[in-house]
């Protein structure tokens, strides 16, 4: 049970631990329509676009928001420390040529995909 109390401070819940045992998760699609809108996003900010890279910011941003905000819960705290460093950066002069929304989006899927192996791998332990 030393696989599941530490399953659980990772902020799982007991329902998420039996779906996870049953077997109904698989490792989570490539978020195109998010990354897609990450690019558009970089892009606009690249180009300076002015009034128009404000209103791409203004619709592209909270698609990549609820992207994060719709997490599993124990990689949320994770994404939610990037995602305000991704913020914070973008007032930076002169880093507008850096694509840090790409990077984000790219980096959330990969720790999610990271952190769903180790808790597979935990739960293969415990059954």
């Amino acid at each position: 049970m030393d696989n599941q109390a530490e399953l659980t401070t990772e902020g799982l819940t007991e329902e998420e631990i039996e779906s996870f045992k049953s077997g109904n998760t698989s490792k989570p699609d490539f978020p195109f329509i998010v990354f897609s809108a990450a690019v558009i996003k970089d892009i606009a900010d690249l180009a300076s676009l002015g009034t128009i890279g404000i209103f791409v910011s203004i619709i592209t941003s909270p698609i990549i928001f609820f992207y994060t905000l719709g997490k599993m819960g124990f990689i949320k705290k994770k994404l939610w420390r990037r995602l305000t460093f991704t913020v914070v950066a973008e007032f930076i002069p002169g880093a507008s040529f850096i694509p840090f929304s790409t990077f984000f989006v790219l980096s959330a899927h990969a720790t999610e995909n990271k952190h769903i192996e180790k808790i597979l791998n935990m739960i293969e332990k415990i059954t």
